[in-house]
């Protein structure tokens, strides 16, 4: 049947885009909630009045413990993903699996903030551990399907997404703060925190039900409507049979399009790298030499709400301040920000325990730094991922997003692992 001039749908005030924006939020929802959380488990959960050699390791390793826990799984799970060959009802199927995983764990995380866990600290760690890593399998899934499924649309979808993901650490650090000044107390405050997580996944989850039932939605997925490359003006030159490429699997579509869009994929990498080597377990550690606010504010507002509400600004910047698509003179661009490690290791981070010198010791340079950190992190994050898929043929552009996924995930664990290394070079 000749679709060439087949009507197409309108995403009709915006649902569609605030669908993805949504979920966006859910995607890093897991990780964000647990490096938020950070005061909770190290001055309550692993602190029990009497202190031990291991709930200190607990203490001073935290976030390297939840990068460790959050990432590998994650990652594991979005290659497992690509390499399982999916069409569209798969890959929502496994998006509502994924989304009901992730629910259960954080009621589950909820319930043991009402238990009193000092008499077994150590079992409480292995079951957070264990948390973390059943909520970041699931997590992985659900975001390398969710990049797929927005691949086949106009890339304004796929920056909705990655808007979202800033906005989950803008919405973790609010719910937080919020948590603390209306709770009497830490545990009050956790149960209130992961209580808000439990409700918006099952708003994510309702809305991946809204999102199959859409008419512009279901229209780019189904890869039959020839006019609708026109419409997303991409510029695509793949013209094999339907045929042809369906029977191929996703590792031979990888190989495929692989040379088109490794310096995208490593540029991505290098972004997430170069911001999670110090945010958040450098600037958390961060100490206030000023004192603008009481210190128990001083990292829920400095370092997760500035990041991640300016990592939002940043994303919005590409609609307004497009990007060169030339990877070459992105990549030397984004290079450079590997300057912000050295610098942010200069401020007063982990004062207690250090030789280096402070060089730059008022509280102006290290929330500055943090918004510059995140306005960069933001715009280049949104313009390699919005490029990756329109960088290949229309019909492989859902294995691209999920590479750009894959990629993004991959400079995120990367980061991590680094970040408690940087806490051993400032001692030396």
């Amino acid at each position: 049947m000749d679709t060439s001039n087949a009507f197409i749908p309108r995403d009709k005030y915006g649902i569609v885009f605030i669908i993805f924006l949504i979920q966006g939020v859910g995607t890093l929802l897991p990780w964000n909630m647990f490096i938020t959380a950070n005061d909770y488990y190290v001055d309550y959960k692993f602190n029990p009045p009497n202190a031990t050699e291991t709930s200190e390791s607990f203490r001073s390793n935290y976030l390297a413990y939840v990068g460790i826990a959050s990432k590998f799984p994650n990652l594991a799970l979005q290659a497992a993903n690509f390499v399982v060959k999916a069409g569209s009802d798969s890959i929502g199927q496994r998006i509502f699996i994924s989304l009901a995983i992730q629910i259960v764990v954080f009621i589950f995380t909820m319930v043991m903030a009402f238990l009193n866990t000092f008499g077994w600290i150590t079992l409480f760690f292995i079951l957070t551990i264990l948390s973390l890593i059943l909520i970041n399998m699931a997590n992985g899934v659900y975001q390398s399907c969710l990049f797929a499924c927005a691949a086949n649309l106009p890339r304004s979808y796929t920056n909705a997404i990655v808007t979202g993901m800033n906005i989950s650490g803008t919405f973790a650090s609010i719910v937080l703060i919020l948590s603390l000044v209306i709770s009497p107390n830490q545990r009050m405050a956790a149960i209130c925190y992961f209580a808000m997580a439990v409700l918006f996944l099952i708003i994510c989850f309702l809305c991946q039900f809204a999102l199959v039932q859409n008419k512009f939605f279901r229209y780019f997925q189904d890869t039959t409507h020839a006019d609708r490359k026109q419409f997303l003006k991409s510029g695509e030159k793949g013209d094999e049979p339907e045929e042809e490429r369906e029977d191929e699997r996703s590792t031979k579509a990888f190989v495929r399009i692989f040379p088109r869009i490794w310096l995208a994929a490593f540029n991505n990498f290098m972004v997430m790298f170069v911001s999670l080597s110090v945010f958040p377990s450098v600037i958390a550690n961060t100490k206030s030499i000023d004192h603008w606010v009481p210190d128990k504010f001083f990292s829920p507002i400095f370092c997760f709400l500035s990041f991640n509400l300016f990592a939002v600004i940043g994303n919005l910047l590409p609609n307004h301040l497009p990007m060169t698509n030339k990877q070459g003179r992105m990549f030397i661009l984004i290079l450079s920000r590997i300057l912000f490690i050295p610098f942010f290791l200069l401020c007063n981070y982990n004062p207690t325990n250090r030789k280096w010198p402070v060089i730059f010791s008022s509280d102006i340079y290290p929330v500055g730094g943090c918004i510059f950190l995140a306005l960069t992190s933001g715009y280049f994050s949104s313009s390699v991922q919005m490029n990756m898929p329109k960088l290949v043929d229309l019909k492989d552009a859902p294995i691209a997003g999920m590479m750009a996924s894959f990629s993004c995930m991959l400079g995120i664990l990367a980061g991590v692992s680094v970040a408690p290394i940087l806490s051993h070079i400032v001692n030396l």
